[in-house]
């Protein structure tokens, strides 16, 4: 399947979005410069959630069964993260030694089963160590899809999902505590599945006027920005359905950032978390310069390296045996 220019584009767009706000921590960037870095890692990482919303349904196979899809995603998803996990837990168990108690005695259990956003914890280290909460969420939503696309079939369905996924982010606290966090974002992925089925149906303008409201609706309640962000994301995402990037240098750089986001945006967690925040503070490593070319270089040659490395371990193997 051909990925849609929009597509691409926003993705690319959160991924580096994502990156800048981490970029501009580490070099102390503040002032109205700050508010604008802050944006990725506000806003932009829940981007993520629709554009994988919207994905999801339009690359579904009509015929396919729950356990196929989910050996897909897994396939897609656990090489890389368990990767990570592997060194995270060699790491900071034999060579940082930072690795705290954890009050439920899950420890690495929480990486493993993909829980770590869903039970509590009273040290970041066990909820988002190395940036990773937001597998926790994606895993929930992929394994309920085989549900949501037998169920959601229009966009008024879809739209009831938006109502009730709401629903649930806003009580969920009140339900269920610091317990089951992954549940939250089930409403910005049914924003990336209204977009779908708007397109589908050709009611794209419906949609915008919907989420222009719910946006107004938004504002006037004072809700998280990530909410009223969400609601203006799907109309942006509607009204740039059409987009085509011309061919030339910039589209192809686009494409090439967008092969590897997925990586860049795991593999970003070690350079920053492990050698920036933690090697180069230790030895007061402070040189702005120094910090950029690190944790861009580092970043970009370790996304490169693993994806190729996985590509040719895995993914063109199994393209192989399915040809």
């Amino acid at each position: 399947m051909n990925k849609k220019d929009n597509i691409m584009l926003w993705r690319v767009f959160c991924c580096v979005g994502v990156f800048i706000t981490h970029l501009a921590l580490s070099v102390g960037v503040h002032g109205s410069f700050k508010v604008i870095t802050d944006f990725g890692g506000k806003i932009a990482v829940y981007f993520f959630f629709a554009i994988s919303g919207y994905l999801a349904f339009s690359r579904y196979l009509p015929d396919e069964s729950p356990v196929s899809y989910w050996k897909k995603r897994l396939l897609r998803i656990v090489p890389l993260y368990g990767i990570l996990i592997c060194y995270y837990f060699v790491a900071h168990t034999f060579f940082f030694k930072d690795v705290p108690t954890d009050p439920y005695r899950l420890g690495w259990l929480r990486y493993i089963f993909f829980i770590s956003d869903d039970v509590p914890a009273q040290d970041n280290f066990w909820r988002n160590l190395g940036m990773t909460w937001t597998i926790c969420w994606f895993m929930l939503f992929y394994l309920l899809m085989p549900l949501l696309h037998r169920v959601i079939n229009s966009l008024r369905r879809a739209l009831l999902f938006c109502a009730c996924a709401y629903m649930v982010f806003f009580l969920k606290d009140m339900l269920f505590g610091e317990w089951m966090s992954a549940l939250k974002g089930l409403f910005f992925f049914s924003v990336g599945i209204a977009v779908y089925f708007a397109v589908k149906e050709h009611k794209e303008n419906l949609l915008i006027f919907l989420f222009a409201w719910a946006t107004f609706f938004f504002v006037i309640q004072g809700a998280n920005n990530e909410l009223t962000g969400i609601v203006l994301f799907g109309i942006l995402l509607v009204a740039t359905g059409d987009l085509k990037l011309k061919e030339g240098s910039f589209k192809k750089t686009v494409a090439a950032i967008d092969r590897y986001s997925f990586e860049i945006y795991l593999l970003q967690g070690v350079i920053f978390n492990d050698i920036v925040w933690n090697v180069m503070s230790v030895k007061n490593i402070t040189n702005p310069v120094a910090i950029v070319l690190v944790a861009v270089i580092g970043t970009a040659v370790c996304a490169v390296a693993i994806h190729e490395l996985l590509r040719v371990l895995i993914y063109d193997r199994l393209r192989k045996e399915r040809a």
